[in-house]
């Protein structure tokens, strides 16, 4: 799960080769070869399905944005104390078909991207017994924070 991001920018590039493309791939081998052992931890939790969704605006050719998600099973979120993260149960990289304008576009197009996942992974586990309350999904861009929970007041000029 670690290498993802690296492995989805060079697969893009695999159409169209350039040197920079060898350079990539030659760092992604040395990487790989430093850090053999990933270490992923798991704690003990409630069996909450969390999601952190994440976009990187701009990033990809053509002006689309990639869009990340990471799943992992943990409590509910208390208000003021930190998420305890857990280890990865799906990690997702994907580059948004859309071309969003604002960045906020682009946050909520992966956020609309993430939730569909996230239902089929509810209902995943419904069926295996661990039904799931509303599913906490985590994102660092405050305007779509604003647009999802109806806190964003529109102005006009």
């Amino acid at each position: 799960m670690t290498i993802l991001l690296a492995l989805n920018a060079i697969a893009g590039a695999q159409a169209a080769p350039t040197k920079n493309t060898l350079k990539r791939v030659h760092q992604f081998l040395d990487s790989m070869v430093t850090n053999p052992d990933a270490i992923i931890r798991f704690r003990a939790s409630d069996i909450v399905l969390n999601v952190h969704s994440a976009t990187s605006y701009l990033s990809v050719l053509k002006s689309r944005s990639r869009a990340g998600s990471y799943f992992f099973l943990g409590s509910l979120p208390k208000h003021g104390l930190p998420i305890q993260l857990n280890g990865a149960i799906h990690v997702n990289c994907t580059v948004l078909k859309l071309v969003a304008t604002p960045t906020a576009y682009a946050e909520l197009g992966a956020l609309f991207h993430n939730a569909q996942e996230a239902k089929i992974i509810c209902l995943t586990f419904h069926e295996m017994g661990h039904p799931q309350l509303a599913t906490p999904i985590h994102i660092d861009n405050t305007t779509a924070v604003g647009i999802v929970n109806s806190t964003t007041k529109l102005q006009r000029s």
